[in-house]
């Protein structure tokens, strides 16, 4: 215990403090695995490492000095060793879920880095309180792998706040599906019938390509340059990766038969384009 004057000490005696409430302390002592604050009564208050951090090897002499002050909630008055148990984490939390609840109530935008990849999506931490993150309303497309958001700062909102059953959702791809279609309404007011456009080619399949317009895909079919003597595709691969991209979408069906469409096309040379190139230029090399 801290050292106290007779006064304090005399003080102190009568004070009393229940599980549940809410003190303020004075940071005395740090170890790497616990925290004592003086929270002037008649014994010491401890918080362990599980208490203050979601770290589970967190150094807390790296994260907390003596002197500083802290507000903490009691867990139990004597811990069967004359101390009192305290929470910071938890109580922080429980502020945290005051916040998350307005911005579920806001209908608000929130910024929070991600904490934690799990099987069915991703964990996201806001003031010390969790909000889980679906895989399927990550994004407004599917990632099977989410492992790129780890520590990523990503926005999103509340869709779904119910704290008693630890069930706060969150929800990325609403943003984006917002974010799409005013992208697209921006663009169909701009563009008209004939004009030239640009993209970046994001995927190609067997009846043509689909064309990143800059926020909006469009696609171009395969009849639209196929029999065509140059190529009218911007952007082309290096043709290594051209024919990686047709063997490892196109081989099996290729070597099995399965698609007369590609087997007309691979046969005769016809067309030009990028899907056709590739085909054409990539004879022999998935077999």
């Amino acid at each position: 215990m801290s050292e106290l004057t007779f006064e304090q000490m005399l003080e102190e005696s009568f004070k009393t403090i229940r599980n549940g409430e809410v003190v303020d302390g004075t940071v005395i002592d740090v170890k790497p695995d616990e925290i004592i604050l003086n929270i002037g009564y008649k014994a010491d208050g401890i918080i362990t490492r599980n208490e203050y951090t979601n770290e589970t090897n967190a150094d807390l002499t790296t994260m907390v000095s003596v002197g500083d002050a802290m507000t903490a909630k009691v867990l139990k008055v004597n811990d069967g060793e004359g101390q009192v148990l305290l929470t910071y984490k938890r109580l922080a939390a429980e502020k945290g879920n005051e916040r998350l609840r307005e911005a579920y109530e806001n209908h608000e935008v929130l910024k929070a880095p991600v904490a934690q990849i799990l099987g069915g999506g991703l964990s996201v931490v806001v003031e010390e309180a969790r909000v889980f993150i679906p895989a399927s309303l990550v994004s407004d497309t599917y990632e099977k792998d989410l492992s790129k958001y780890q520590g990523q700062e990503i926005e999103f909102v509340i869709s779904e706040f119910n704290p008693r059953r630890n069930r706060v959702i969150g929800d990325r791809r609403q943003l984006l599906v917002a974010e799409r279609a005013e992208k697209q309404r921006e663009l169909f007011a701009r563009i008209q019938a004939g004009d030239r456009m640009e993209g970046t080619v994001k995927n190609v399949t067997d009846f043509g390509a689909f064309v990143d317009l800059g926020g909006v895909d469009g696609l171009l079919h395969i009849s639209g340059y196929e029999g065509r003597s140059q190529p009218e595709v911007p952007g082309e691969q290096p043709m290594g990766e051209c024919c990686g991209q047709f063997c490892s979408r196109y081989g099996n069906q290729w070597k099995s038969g399965k698609n007369d469409r590609l087997r007309r096309i691979y046969r005769t040379g016809a067309g030009s384009g990028r899907i056709a190139s590739c085909f054409t230029d990539c004879k022999g090399a998935c077999g």
